[in-house]
């Protein structure tokens, strides 16, 4: 791998560190865990973005430098373009900055085509780019959680892991969906590749309620994000504005998600939290994503 130079803090999740860093004199984003107690593998998001870059998509997304699942300082590594002169989506929405029409007709649009290769939306942001005037998405989230049953996406997620023998990302399903009684003593067994559970197991510990509880925080998610800052007397516009063009440019839309998209406006909401799997069972640890506004 090439050495990184001057790295620079600039950005800090609930499981991830982005550092600004130059790569044969280029500037880069670099993406690392957080820590070994919150090391959430993000495989499944470079997937994800790689999914994006080989299709004809009306937004911009960094591109994808280098994906190194064993690094030895980091445990894992992600390198990617550096995006510039990108603001916060809420941000402008708020203060008129960019003509609200547009983002939400591009917001839309957007969804729309992540919805029909089967991505969510779930950990997604939305940025404005003043250089490609566009929509900027970051932070994805995982293939197969859209269009797909939740047995369906533990599946695709399983198999995922298996065949690129990514063994944090096979953990962190475990760890996600088994009790976790049952899922601790096999951590290191999974890491190193010695032990492998049955799909079957896995996808036997998703809740009945899995699929609607995701796609409905997801859209809540995004109804906080693109127009929970609007001013009060433009909500309704926006929002109607928003199902609007998702249905035409949805192939085939989701109904639970633009249901819910629309109940976040009628009940006003100012906060929502989504969590990637949902299991039957007391785990180890949950991977969630949470939005609120003032």
């Amino acid at each position: 791998m090439n050495k990184l130079d001057n790295l620079q803090l600039i950005g800090e999740g609930s499981n991830s560190k982005v550092y600004s860093c130059y790569i044969d004199g280029k500037e880069c984003a670099v993406k690392v865990p957080h820590d070994a107690e919150r090391f959430i593998s993000c495989a499944l998001q470079v997937d994800s973005l790689m999914t994006c870059q080989n299709t004809n998509i009306s937004f911009v997304t960094p591109q994808v430098i280098r994906y190194d699942k064993h690094n030895d300082t980091w445990g894992e590594i992600l390198i990617m373009e550096r995006l510039n002169s990108i603001y916060p989506v809420s941000f402008l929405m708020r203060n008129g900055m960019v003509e609200r029409e547009l983002i939400i007709n591009c917001a839309a649009k957007a969804i729309a085509e992540l919805h029909s290769l089967g991505i969510s939306g779930f950990d997604v942001e939305f940025y404005w780019s003043f250089e490609h005037k566009k929509l900027v998405l970051l932070d994805l989230g995982p293939r197969y959680t859209i269009g797909y049953t939740s047995e369906e996406m533990v599946g695709k997620h399983y198999a995922y892991a298996v065949e690129n023998q990514n063994w944090m990302t096979l953990w962190n399903l475990v760890s996600e969906l088994l009790d976790g009684n049952e899922a601790k003593p096999l951590f290191q067994k999974i890491i190193q590749g010695n032990e492998i559970p049955q799909v079957e197991q896995l996808q036997n510990a998703v809740s009945e309620v899995a699929e609607q509880e995701h796609i409905q925080g997801v859209a809540r998610n995004h109804y906080l994000q693109l127009i929970g800052d609007c001013p009060n007397y433009l909500k309704q516009k926006m929002k109607t504005l928003f199902i609007k063009k998702y249905l035409s440019y949805s192939g085939e839309a989701n109904f639970l998600y633009t249901g819910a998209f629309v109940n976040a406006f009628r009940k006003g909401i100012t906060s929502s939290t989504v969590c990637l799997y949902f299991s039957r069972y007391n785990t180890l640890s949950k991977v969630s994503n949470s939005v609120s506004i003032s």
